[in-house]
């Protein structure tokens, strides 16, 4: 897999050395991650699972209310990943550009 380097700003101080902003810069860059590698993807999709289940019935109290709240949960956790790794992605691409 190829990882994605986003540049860095580095602002050095006049008594910074060539070599320090180089370090300081390679120690703050990260790489983007996959999607399905995050802690993000693996919170929305307990999310969903639990939501699923509540609106369908599996898991509630019997009431329309519980499955109404289900599908919100899912549908909310779904929306939140989506507009997340979206965020990020568009970072990415107006670095990398």
């Amino acid at each position: 897999m190829a990882e994605i380097q986003l540049p860095v700003t580095v602002t050095a101080s006049p008594s910074t050395t060539p070599q320090e902003a180089a370090a300081n810069a390679n120690a703050t860059t990260q790489a983007a991650r996959p999607g399905w590698m995050t802690s993000e993807f693996a919170l929305s999709a307990i999310a969903n699972v639990l939501g699923y289940l509540m609106a369908s019935g599996v898991i509630a109290d019997g009431t329309l209310w519980a499955r109404l709240i289900g599908a919100a949960l899912a549908l909310l956790a779904t929306l939140g990943y989506t507009y997340g790794r979206s965020a990020i992605k568009a970072a990415t691409n107006r670095a990398v550009n």
